[in-house]
Formats: C-alpha cells, sequence, structure tokens
C-alpha cells in the first residue's frame, strides 16, 4: 500500500501539472496552489493508489518467486513511475489534440514540451529499474537518490517551462454609444443559425423533402462543411460564432468555470481523457454556468452595429 500511495501521488502530480498548463492564468504561489492540490490532487491520489495497489497484488498473484516488497521499494517505484510518466505524455498528447484550437501557441509549447520531458522521464526510471537489477541492491543509496532525482525533474521542468501566470485577457465592451453615421444598405443579410444543426443532417432530412425551404438554399446558395472547436460545447462553440473569434481570444473555453468549494482563482479548462469531470459529480469542484460577462471581446452585431449598421437579433 505504502508504495502504491506514493506512486499514486507521483502520477497525480502529473495531472495537476496538466491542469496548471491548460491554465495558465492560474498563479503557481503556494497559496493558490495547495488548495487545488488538496482538493483535486487527493482526487486522484485516492483512485490512483487502488489501482496500483490492485497491478501490485495481481504482480503477487501471478509471480513465480516471492514478492514482497519493501515499504518503500525502489524496485517497485521505478517500473511504477515509469508506467505514470508514460501515461502522463499521452495524456498531454491526447489533451494537446483536443484542445489545440482553444490554447495559445505558448500554452500548446508548453505542453508539447511537458510531455517530451515526460517520455524522457519514463526512460530514465526504466534505466534505473535495469541498473538496479543487474547490479544488485548493493548501491541502494544511489538508486533511491536516481529516483528521486527523477520524479522531481520530471515535475518542475514542466512547471518552470510554464512559468508563473500569464494575464488573463482584458474586457472588450462597447461602451454603449449610438453610431454618428447611420449607413444605408440596399441588401439585407440575414444569419439562421441551428445548434446542432449538421450539413449531413439538413442534406439527409432535405433529400427525403422534409425541408423544402432549406433544400432551396442549398440548390441556389453556397454549401460547405465547418470545422468546429473543441470542446464541442454550445457555449464555447456560440461564442466563437457569436465573436468571430476562437476561445483564446474570446475568453470562453468550454461551457462552465469550476471554482474550488473554499474560493480561489477559477480553473477555466478541465483535462479530458481523465475523468475530470467527476470532479464535479463528487463535490470537489463547483460549477458555475458561462454568462454574457464571460465573453472577453464584443459581438459581431455590436460591432457592425457601431459602424452604422442597422443590426436584429433574435433569440
Amino acid at each position: 500500500m505504502s508504495n502504491s500511495l506514493i506512486a499514486a501521488l507521483v502520477a497525480s502530480a502529473y495531472v495537476l501539472t496538466l491542469v496548471l498548463q491548460l491554465n495558465p492564468t492560474l498563479p503557481l504561489s503556494p497559496a493558490r496552489l495547495v488548495p487545488i492540490a488538496t482538493t483535486v490532487g487527493v482526487f486522484y491520489a485516492l483512485h490512483l493508489t487502488v489501482l496500483f495497489y490492485v497491478v501490485l497484488v495481481l504482480r503477487q498473484l501471478f509471480a513465480r518467486e516471492v514478492f514482497s516488497p519493501a515499504w518503500v521499494s525502489v524496485g517497485v517505484l521505478t517500473w511504477l513511475g515509469a508506467a505514470s510518466a508514460m501515461a502522463g505524455a499521452a495524456l498531454m498528447w491526447a489533451n494537446l489534440r483536443t484542445f489545440e484550437l482553444v490554447l495559445e501557441p505558448s500554452t500548446i509549447r508548453q505542453i508539447a514540451n511537458g510531455a517530451v520531458t515526460l517520455v524522457v522521464s519514463a526512460a530514465f526510471f526504466v534505466v534505473v529499474a535495469l541498473l538496479r537489477v543487474h547490479m544488485g541492491p548493493s548501491g541502494r543509496p544511489i538508486w533511491s537518490l536516481l529516483f528521486v532525482a527523477t520524479v522531481g525533474g520530471s515535475i518542475i521542468a514542466p512547471l518552470a517551462a510554464r512559468g508563473r501566470a500569464t494575464p488573463p485577457i482584458l474586457d472588450a465592451r462597447s461602451i454603449g454609444l449610438a453610431p454618428s453615421v447611420r449607413a444605408e444598405r440596399p441588401a439585407r443579410v440575414i444569419l439562421i443559425a441551428v445548434d446542432a444543426g449538421s450539413l449531413d443532417f439538413i442534406t439527409g432530412a432535405t433529400a427525403e423533402g422534409r425541408l423544402p425551404n432549406f433544400g432551396r438554399v442549398l440548390d441556389f446558395g453556397a454549401v460547405m462543411h465547418l470545422a468546429t472547436v473543441h470542446p464541442t460545447s454550445a457555449e464555447a462553440v456560440w461564442a466563437v460564432v457569436a465573436t468571430g473569434k476562437l476561445p483564446q481570444k474570446n475568453g470562453v473555453r468550454s461551457s462552465s468555470s469550476y471554482h474550488l468549494p473554499r474560493g480561489g482563482d477559477p480553473i477555466l479548462l478541465l483535462p479530458d481523457y481523465s475523468f475530470s469531470h467527476v470532479l464535479v459529480r463528487f463535490g470537489f469542484l463547483v460549477e458555475q454556468p458561462n454568462t454574457s460577462a464571460t465573453l472577453k471581446t464584443r459581438t459581431l452585431w455590436n460591432i457592425t452595429w457601431a459602424a452604422g449598421v442597422s443590426v436584429g437579433v433574435v433569440g
């Protein structure tokens, strides 16, 4: 159990590193990190401890020789550390591919460098484990020192590359003044936005004769597939449509922001592929839905109205 707990703490540190990378506005001061570590970190540490404990019990059941590690076994921890580092690197790469469109270029580089660091750390863990097997327990202090150094480097290096914190996006609000010149337009532009109305669904229903008006638009207009953003929450997608800017500019990265029960800086983006949304279900994080105040930039209809073009928005 003690070895499982230590390995789980290391793996949880990798998940917390990813959370900090995805949310570059979170400061790294101890006063801000301790609440996150004692909530999000504890959640992952508990579950990963159980997972590693099951792995070690299975190792004991199927071992040909007696498997009875010490309370703190470098031989066990190096292999569990290698597995944790590789899993952490895979998690970072998967989140990088998922959230690439909603992250700043500097954040993308930081996550990519963090994934490479974990791959190198996993290789070091394997080397230490093989050297220990080959040279025996005579150099036990050396193997322990190398293990601690590898763990420290695999956590400190990505956090050092991430930096302290980036300033949050400044608000860009309309001052509410009427335009001095009201432009006259001979033509009218109508934009109809349908939630979840994918082109495949529309064309299929049109071919069956169920959407005749859409059929005329498809026959006489221009049609094309549009890419979306990830995560594909309605709030993030519609914020892009309304502002013409990607989430890293308009401030809406997901469906909600997440707060610690005791307050503190909000977490705007939770990592994917890690059961992170269970944190809300179990009360480790409090979900706060987005409002119009979440937008950090002006909407397209505010911009066109300020330019003298009359605009009407319904729904």
